[in-house]
């Protein structure tokens, strides 16, 4: 990335923390493999500044460095909890450590989830694992939401033996895993990837955490994942991300 054009991305994001409206919010659907309907969707963040639309990989990097992502994060948490309040459907938002471990947005956080009463609609998905496995505030974090009757989701699960690690060591606050997509891509052709999903696949079974595959993009992954005895199903095959959901209430 180029200075110059990191100065134009910083100036689009930094605009659109100050007007809100240019934060816009989609929802990806995930697939119950055993009842086979859509139970749940995922919170998925956008930018439209002047009619280029962002995608988290475009500003999320660059909105790390100061405080835009925190800015970002507090704009979406309303807006989600503000559309779900009055829906009868679960949802997820995803949380880092950059968001745990500040002491302000958990003070709004926690006051917007009092305010639109959403406790036990809302799972929090746990993003950059790797980096939270021996933070107390995330311990401290994760058991508080779980008294609220928050359910707790692990992003990108099989990616490093500290993710596994961290697994064990909070499963009992863990209501689920999410397969990383890199694996779940190659799982139709790949036997060393499959016997890796099976087995990870057994862990969770055996320490009672339900599972979700991301990045089903077809209806080949779809049947093997479910198979696997893989719980929930995610990915274009199911349903894109969309601004607004259907028929529900």
């Amino acid at each position: 990335m180029s200075e110059e054009f990191e100065k134009e991305l910083s100036k689009k994001i930094t605009y659109a923390t100050q007007n809100e409206d240019c934060v816009v919010i989609h929802y990806q659907p995930i697939h119950n493999n055993r009842t086979e309907k859509i139970e749940k969707y995922e919170v998925l963040m956008r930018l439209n500044v002047d009619g280029e639309i962002l995608y988290p990989n475009d500003f999320l990097p660059l909105s790390k460095k100061d405080d835009s992502y925190k800015k970002l994060s507090l704009i979406m948490i309303d807006k989600a909890f503000s559309y779900f309040e009055h829906k009868d459907m679960e949802f997820s938002i995803n949380l880092s450590i950059i968001d745990i471990e500040d002491d302000n947005f958990n003070r709004i956080f926690f006051k917007k989830m009092n305010q639109y009463n959403i406790y036990d609609k809302l799972t929090i998905e746990i993003v950059e694992t790797e980096k939270i496995s021996r933070s107390l505030h995330f311990h401290n974090f994760i058991k508080r939401v779980k008294l609220l009757n928050c359910k707790v989701a692990v992003d990108d699960f099989g990616t490093g033996y500290s993710n596994i690690e961290y697994i064990l060591d909070m499963s009992e606050y863990i209501d689920y895993i999410k397969f990383d997509g890199s694996l779940i891509k190659k799982i139709v052709e790949n036997p060393k990837v499959q016997l890796f999903v099976g087995n990870l696949k057994y862990l969770c079974d055996n320490i009672e955490v339900l599972t979700v595959a991301e990045y089903v993009e077809n209806k080949e992954i779809l049947e093997y994942v479910d198979s696997l005895g893989i719980d929930y199903s995610q990915g274009y095959h199911i349903g894109k991300p969309q601004s607004h959901l259907k028929c529900v209430g």
